[in-house]
């Protein structure tokens, strides 16, 4: 059973090809992918009383239904104690139906989500694994949510059998909180063939990307104030105001950052593009570009798109951020901000044969590999 921090949609994230994976290898295998929750007390508190629905278990194709989604439902804001203890009595007890009508007894409890701790306490499963993919204790926010933040944290890394990161730094922190034989490190990864149609010229101009003029400066991700940097963004803008600056994922911007962005006609948000589709989009771009702050929370990650960049061949020009860095013969890492502009130039001229040596570099770091390690663990 997975508890996830995401759904399972259209865009992929490291829950679902983990979950794609051990399903492929083992056709006993089935799992129940506990989605966020559908939080009706959002609905009522900013009067969108539409919204208020229970969300069924749907049931993906292609796993000939040992897929299992299940939505639950969420009454009560989090930031009331009470109103906390009455969700995760809630959730517990949507989880326990669900698993009852499957017929399904759960040999492990994956929690990728922080505020899942309680379910430890519920015997779900014999066996426990805390996935942690982003160090939202270093997230910005309010102080008090920050704390117990930190404090959920702490304790499913205390109570886990085992905890799994995808980063160095993630593992050096961790590392203060629970057993080195418990702690493993187990990076993202990517399906190499999945980008090779990016090379494929011949292949026609994805629809979204037909109205974009060259060089193509494309971004891949969530689009969010505490991870991308908003003024970086405007100054490749408005230096190269012929360029295409391509912002291709879910945008979570600020209103005061969206409007800062918005005055500049180059600059192309197109929001949440399917996983399937994102090699044709990349096929158009001509640098693939890797404008994130440094920060305590951005250090902890192992960005999924470092792996894809890589297996797309295309020029790369990052700031100094974790993961990037380790690659300075493969991209162009940048210091400052103005670095980040003449590497933008440097790379749009740079030698095209580099593109051989990033996708045999991504092929080291295959989701194959990454599945064979997370079965050393649930084999633990």
């Amino acid at each position: 059973m997975f508890v996830s921090l995401e759904p399972w949609d259209k865009i992929w994230r490291r829950n679902q090809f983990i979950c794609d994976g051990l399903l492929r290898r083992s056709t006993e295998t089935k799992i129940l992918f506990v989605q966020p929750p559908f939080d009706n007390s959002y609905a009522l508190r900013t009067r969108k009383l539409g919204l208020i629905q229970y969300s069924p278990s749907s049931i993906p194709s292609g796993y000939d239904d040992r897929l299992q989604l299940l939505t639950p439902t969420k009454w009560f804001p989090n930031s009331l104690p009470l109103g906390r203890v009455w969700n995760e009595k809630y959730l517990l007890s949507q989880i326990k139906k669900a698993l009852h009508d499957l017929n399904w007894v759960p040999t492990h409890l994956w929690i990728n989500q922080h505020e899942a701790g309680h379910l430890l306490d519920a015997e779900i499963a014999p066996n426990s694994i805390y996935d942690i993919t982003d160090d939202w204790t270093k997230f910005s926010g309010n102080q008090s949510r920050l704390s117990l933040i930190t404090q959920q944290d702490a304790t499913i890394c205390q109570s886990s059998d085992h905890v799994i990161v995808c980063s160095q730094q993630l593992y050096d922190d961790k590392a203060k909180l629970v057993d080195l034989d418990r702690l493993h490190l187990i990076p993202n990864g990517v399906h190499v063939e999945h980008y090779e149609v990016v090379a494929d010229t011949s292949l026609p101009v994805h629809k979204i990307a037909e109205r974009w003029t060259s060089p193509v400066f494309g971004y891949t991700g969530t689009i969010h104030g505490d991870r991308v940097d908003v003024n970086l963004i405007a100054s490749v803008a408005k230096s190269c105001p012929t360029a295409t600056i391509a912002m291709v994922g879910p945008n979570l911007l600020e209103a005061a950052d969206q409007q800062a962005l918005n005055q500049f006609s180059n600059i192309v948000f197109t929001g949440a593009q399917p996983y399937l589709e994102l090699p044709d989009i990349m096929r158009s771009f001509d640098v693939c570009m890797v404008p994130h702050l440094v920060t305590p929370f951005t250090e902890s990650l192992n960005p999924i798109k470092l792996w894809e960049y890589l297996a797309a061949g295309k020029p790369i020009v990052s700031t100094n951020v974790a993961g990037f860095r380790d690659f300075p013969e493969l991209l162009f890492v940048s210091s400052t901000h103005d670095v980040f502009m003449e590497n933008l130039s440097v790379a749009l001229s740079a030698d095209k044969s580099a593109a051989n040596d990033r996708q045999d570099v991504a092929k080291l770091h295959s989701w194959d590999s990454r599945l064979h390690d997370v079965m050393r663990v649930l084999n633990d």
